[in-house]
């Protein structure tokens, strides 16, 4: 009817090549009286290749091959959608490859599963090993208490309150230890009544985080333990707005703060406490906040040591406080917190303040104390008489106004051993001094008493507390008498 055949108007091409007449598949086959069925392309007549479903039947005369019925069906869109499913498929393969993931599919209707190889390799088995796989197959290797727990958070997953399904279970290891799984997955259909029908999931094996996790917690409690026990006060503050994150008892007795204001949504920020405690420096005067050790170390990174400070609490009792700071860096070298530790220095600066007084100022008088010998004999118009002129006397006569205590206390500050081991000397001469002098007044003065109202034979016997026996008082304690009689 067209002048023509079939085959110059239906071209068969195979990688997008003509077919010739001779090799046509369709035209051998039904030619030989067979029926042809397959999926290939022709080129349509602006040239463009057609994906098509083709069916083609013989027509015999008499067993003679006269002719063909066949049909056409256009599969483009169908065979496009197969290659987006396959590269699809593809990308979703090396997915779970890049994430090491075991992949599992359940029916929960039929008990259908599925299981991918990596969910076998897991456990340490082949999948072949663990054919025939079923749900029971999950359940026996499974934890029995982190079972129960993963059945209810399907059960909560199935009712609709979750949106998906998770859950950390502890599972049997072919070697016998157990591992620790994060089992996550989906309801991706339902029955026509609404039940679950099939879940899809995968398990990502996370044994290696967890015994991180648990060496953090474990090294955590133990420097907190240590931090507590610490009788310094430890405060550890985040960057940039120095929010106390951690603060141990002698830090918040310190500071008068009561711990239950750390554990509040907003922690307290130490940039915003004057309202609560105040910092003072040495002489009284507010430390602005840029030149606070815990400021200079998070702001300059320098690390402060040592620095004495007033510390006005909460309660309002001043203290004094050694402060020292350094920052905390993290991996990349960045700031992002600080740590002071605080001690309390008020006994030792109790201390120092009553030997500074007991230095200047005698105890039982207050009056102020006379400079040292020492200092007297650098004066310009002090005039030594002799190798020992005077010295008895001068110290005699501090002693009698209620003592110089310098003389104990300078060594500690402006001698060496050597000096001070001198003055320690002197001091002891001195006071024995005073008492042998006292001693010998008295007993002139009683003897005197004596000697004017009841006149005694020479041949008496006497006391002397100077000799330490009875006896006549010997000549050189008369002799003493009138260098008592010239005491002040």
């Amino acid at each position: 009817m067209l002048g023509a055949q079939a085959h110059d108007l239906f071209h068969c091409h195979q990688e997008n090549a003509f077919t010739a007449e001779a090799n046509c598949p369709i035209l051998t086959a039904v030619s030989a009286g067979r029926e042809y069925r397959a999926e290939t392309r022709f080129r349509r007549a602006d040239g463009q290749l057609l994906e098509v479903f083709v069916v083609s039947r013989p027509l015999l005369r008499k067993g003679d091959y006269v002719g063909a019925v066949t049909l056409f069906e256009d599969i483009g869109e169908r065979k496009q959608a197969e290659r987006a499913l396959v590269e699809s498929r593809q990308r979703l393969a090396n997915i779970i490859w890049g994430t090491d993931v075991g992949t599992w599919e359940w029916n929960r209707q039929t008990g259908e599963t599925h299981l991918n190889e990596r969910w076998a390799e897991m456990i340490g088995y082949r999948l072949e090993e663990l054919e025939p796989v079923s749900i029971e197959t999950w359940r026996r290797v499974a934890h029995r208490e982190d079972l129960a727990e993963s059945e209810a958070a399907l059960a909560r997953h199935f009712a609709g309150e979750r949106d998906h399904y998770e859950a950390e279970v502890r599972v049997r290891h072919r070697s016998g230890e157990w591992i620790c799984v994060l089992d996550r997955g989906r309801v991706i259909s339902r029955t026509p009544d609404g039940e679950p029908e099939w879940i899809v999931g995968t398990h990502l094996d996370i044994t290696a985080r967890k015994r991180a996790e648990l060496a953090v917690r474990q090294t955590t409690r133990l420097l907190q333990a240590a931090l507590e026990s610490s009788p310094s006060g430890i405060l550890i503050a985040e960057a940039p707005e120095s929010r106390i994150r951690f603060a141990n008892r002698p830090a918040l007795e310190l500071l008068a703060i009561a711990p239950a204001r750390l554990t509040d949504a907003s922690p307290l920020a130490l940039s915003n406490h004057d309202a609560d405690w105040q910092v003072l420096r040495a002489d009284g005067q507010p430390m602005p906040l840029p030149e606070r050790p815990l400021t200079r170390a998070m702001t300059e990174g320098e690390t402060v040591t040592g620095e004495e400070v007033i510390l006005v609490g909460v309660d309002g009792r001043q203290r004094w406080v050694s402060l020292s700071a350094a920052p905390i860096k993290d991996d990349r070298g960045r700031i992002n917190a600080g740590i002071v530790v605080l001690a309390d220095i008020s006994a030792q600066k109790a201390v120092q303040h009553r030997l500074q007084r007991s230095a200047h100022y005698d105890a039982l008088t207050g009056l102020p104390n006379e400079a040292p010998s020492g200092d007297r004999r650098d004066r310009p118009d002090h005039r030594r008489r002799g190798p020992r002129a005077g010295r008895g006397r001068s110290r005699a006569g501090r002693y009698a106004h209620g003592g110089d205590h310098r003389l104990v206390a300078d060594p500690l500050h402006r001698c060496d051993r050597r000096r001070a081991a001198g003055l320690y000397a002197a001091l002891a001469s001195d006071c024995f001094s005073i008492c042998k002098l006292s001693l010998q007044s008295m007993h002139f003065d009683l003897n005197s008493v004596h000697d004017s109202s009841h006149p005694r034979p020479s041949s008496a016997p006497t006391c002397d507390l100077l000799s330490g026996g009875r006896g006549h008082r010997p000549a050189s304690v008369r002799q003493d008498h009138a260098v008592s009689r010239r005491l002040p």
